[in-house]
């Protein structure tokens, strides 16, 4: 939509219509695939001499047509990934919180996790790049437990 609307004049909008306007754009044809964005971009730079309404991006959208809805078995299964990926995460951050874990199992967390870790004060973010265990935290865990 980015090139569309540095290509095609439109109103003169603030900051934040241009912002309201990209909001309401994404939520009614984000569920488009990228093919038919694309699509879309060309055939608008094509046919529209100013940008174009959200009521004209649909039918020029669904010349391509939308991403095939989920099937309820791949809802499921998507659900089911998604919590035991919740599960993995919480088990790892409440083995960091403890502190009884081994610098090489800290290396081998999914960079993300290692930054959440970071953000919740868990570990420690050196200038190379490599983390280690706040002991101080871990200590503190430690002496609540017993």
């Amino acid at each position: 939509m980015s090139a569309i609307s540095a290509c095609l004049p439109s109103q003169h909008r603030g900051e934040f219509s241009q912002k309201l306007r990209s909001e309401s754009y994404w939520r009614m044809l984000g569920g488009y695939p990228l093919a038919a964005i694309e699509h879309l971009q060309r055939v608008a730079l094509e046919r529209f001499r100013w940008f174009p309404t959200i009521a004209e991006c649909i039918p020029v959208l669904d010349e391509i047509g939308r991403k095939p809805p989920l099937t309820g078995k791949q809802q499921r299964v998507r659900a089911a990934i998604n919590r035991e990926r919740q599960a993995r995460f919480d088990d790892a951050m409440a083995a960091l919180a403890v502190g009884d874990v081994e610098q090489a199992w800290i290396n081998a967390l999914p960079e993300r996790w290692k930054l959440i870790a970071e953000a919740r004060m868990l570990l420690w973010l050196h200038d190379d790049g490599s983390f280690t265990l706040r002991r101080e935290v871990a200590d503190v865990a430690h002496s609540t437990a017993r």
